[in-house]
């Protein structure tokens, strides 16, 4: 559990009671991947539901109260918060609703995948000698989507979908960290955190009696991120705690290249085609948050945090050099507001956690006026979480904890500006999605478990 009695936080109170297969590609392409879904801004885990039971059950703060292995990612200056060495495995399931309504019937329904992941998350100190003793930790943190590494599904031109949130926490995250105390009440972190990406080839040919087949060549390759973070207790005021911390952008790319050797084969040549685009694409943040313990054992935490939607690219390239250049998908930057609370008990030998939060997330997706239509909305997301921990002095030898979530998606409607769908030359597939209205709604279900040792 991660909140500890300790230097900062005062005594509690008692009371008396498959790696997915990469399939093959047949005829011109099949593209399969491990858990991203390049249709919008996919974005992992993470930065969708937050990272470690603890943060996601108050709202997905911790930017100036993490603890343990969720600091990996939430703020690394909070792993010289910890005391012993802690190893923690959980588990994280999602059932995404949505709901799409248009004017034109051979609209498909939005198909989400549910989320489904195992958490893994280790925190271990550093034993130098001297000043340094008991003031450098390292922490590492996993968040593996079960049967898959990376996925990328390239969907037609113009297709209404769900840019944000199909697929988007079905992607490998991996977060390792290190936390330095050089000062006391002054934390210090900076870590990592790495997605898989996908590049590869699809080498059609026919042999000699004339049978047509395909190659497949496929590589997973790492984009890193840094995540750079401080914690700041003031000697004069230490029920109260402000840290910030500033994460990288984070592109993960698809490409495949189509080739072909049929020669006469066929009565056309077909000309060399690419796959590309954005298979994962989280923002650069900013994050500031202030924590206060107004009584003992209750931690308050309001944070608001800066993200640079501004600088996502275009999701899917053009296949051919001959292709109508696709409009730009203009999204723009979004702040985020969090709350979270958490009030820990003593009971006999245990501290019992009861936590809250809530954020709201807009969208950084305009109005789908004109030839694109990738969809998202605002969301209202409640949290809720309970932790209990045996407690042996310093050492918490066993800890369980729950959370849940709860994603509201505010309704939202999308008008086309016909003077823009009707403009000369506009690509006949963009054109055929375009001539339409839509009212888009859901919400999103997330509930994990975790359990902890320590020693």
């Amino acid at each position: 559990m991660g909140c500890r009695k300790g230097r900062y936080f005062g005594k509690v109170p008692r009371v008396s009671f498959k790696a997915t297969w990469v399939r093959r590609a047949v005829g011109m392409l099949t593209i399969c991947v491990l858990g991203l879904d390049p249709r919008g801004a996919r974005a992992s885990a993470p930065d969708l539901l937050g990272f470690g039971a603890r943060s996601c059950a108050m709202g997905a703060t911790g930017v100036a109260h993490a603890s343990g292995y969720e600091s990996t990612y939430v703020n690394p200056a909070g792993l010289p918060e910890a005391y012993n060495k802690r190893l923690t495995v959980g588990y994280v399931f999602g059932d995404f609703e949505l709901g799409m309504s248009s004017n034109i019937r051979r609209i498909r329904p939005p198909r989400v995948d549910l989320t489904s992941g195992i958490l893994i998350g280790a925190n271990i100190p550093l034993n130098f000698a001297g000043w340094l003793r008991h003031k450098m930790w390292v922490g590492m943190g996993f968040y593996l989507p079960t049967g898959v590494v990376t996925r990328a599904r390239v969907p037609l031109p113009g297709q209404p979908h769900f840019s944000l949130l199909e697929s988007r926490t079905q992607v490998v995250g991996v977060m390792v960290a290190g936390g330095v105390e050089p000062y006391p009440g002054l934390r210090l972190g900076a870590g990592v955190l790495a997605l898989a990406a996908l590049t590869g080839t699809v080498w059609i040919s026919a042999d000699a009696a004339g049978s047509i087949g395909s190659v497949v060549e496929q590589q997973l390759i790492v984009d890193y991120a840094p995540i750079f973070g401080v914690m700041w207790t003031p000697p004069w005021v230490r029920r109260l705690t402000a840290g910030i911390t500033y994460r990288g952008e984070s592109v993960a790319q698809f490409d495949v290249v189509l080739k072909n050797d049929l020669g006469s084969a066929l009565p056309l040549g077909i000309p060399k085609m690419t796959i590309e685009g954005i298979a994962q694409f989280d923002p650069q943040q900013v994050a500031l948050e202030v924590a206060y313990r107004p009584i003992r054992g209750m931690v308050l935490a309001a944070q608001i945090a800066w993200k640079d939607w501004s600088r996502y690219p275009q999701p899917t390239k053009n296949v051919t050099d001959a292709a109508p250049k696709q409009p730009s998908p203009r999204f723009h930057d979004t702040v985020v507001a969090r709350l979270g609370l958490e009030q820990v008990l003593a009971v006999k030998r245990w501290r019992l956690a009861f936590r809250g939060g809530y954020w709201y997330e807009p969208t950084p997706i305009r109005e789908q006026r004109g030839l694109l239509n990738m969809l998202d909305n605002d969301r209202h997301v409640l949290s809720v979480g309970f932790g209990a921990a045996l407690s042996r002095g310093l050492v918490v030898p066993f800890s369980v904890d729950v959370f849940f979530q709860y994603h509201h998606m505010v309704v939202r409607r999308h008008t086309k500006d016909q003077a823009v769908v009707a403009e000369p030359g506009a690509d006949p597939m963009l054109v055929q999605y375009a001539r339409s209205s839509f009212k888009t709604w859901g919400q999103l279900l997330v509930a994990g478990l975790q359990l902890g040792v320590e020693w």
